[in-house]
């Protein structure tokens, strides 16, 4: 599923003949398949339209590293996850993994910094799930 919400920040209103009825509203939501060509016709932008007019709009090589980023951010939060769920306090430290550790785990360097973001990120997530 896409996710969508209405450019204008209004709320929008999708119904359809087979009786199916959504709204969209100003903050992104998933929305089901068979609403996404209404919502395009209604004005609606997706998150996918929004990365895409970013990626047009920066060097190939400044999308590799953006790229390479999104990559090691969801490789960090695998990695966080499965310290929790195994609960390795081997890889941890007074204030979360421990960012050498990480390094040497994910091959590439992690500074403090990165780690804190990170794992207030994960804990957030945790609390929100």
């Amino acid at each position: 599923m896409k996710r969508f919400k209405t450019n204008d920040g209004s709320e929008v209103r999708i119904a359809q003949l087979s009786g199916a009825v959504t709204w969209i509203g100003p903050e992104y939501a998933e929305l089901e398949d068979h609403f996404h060509q209404d919502a395009y016709a209604l004005g609606c932008v997706s998150e996918d339209m929004l990365k895409n007019a970013v990626l047009d709009s920066v060097s190939p090589k400044q999308v590799d590293e953006l790229l390479d980023k999104s990559s090691l951010d969801e490789s960090m939060m695998a990695e966080f996850k499965r310290i929790v769920d195994e609960n390795d306090q081997d890889a941890m430290s007074k204030k979360g993994p421990d960012a050498t550790k990480l390094s040497k785990k994910l091959g590439q360097r992690i500074s403090t910094q990165k780690r804190n973001a990170m794992w207030y990120k994960f804990q957030q997530e945790q609390e929100a799930e």
